[in-house]
C-alpha cells in the first residue's frame, strides 16, 4: 500500500494536470474505497471468504 501510494504521488509530480488517468491512482482509489466503505459495510459477507 505504501508503494502504491508513493507511485501515485510519483505520477501527480510528474504530471500535476493530467495524473488523475494514471492506473496506480486509479486502483489506489478503488482500494481504499473498498477498505473504508464497501468491507466495512458488511464485513462477514460471503464473497470476502
Amino acid at each position: 500500500m505504501i508503494k502504491l501510494r508513493t507511485a501515485v504521488l510519483r505520477a501527480q509530480e510528474g504530471d500535476p494536470e493530467g495524473f488523475a488517468s494514471n492506473a496506480n491512482l486509479k486502483f489506489f482509489r478503488v482500494l481504499v474505497q473498498l477498505m473504508q466503505d464497501v468491507v466495512p459495510s458488511d464485513p462477514a459477507r460471503d464473497g470476502y471468504r
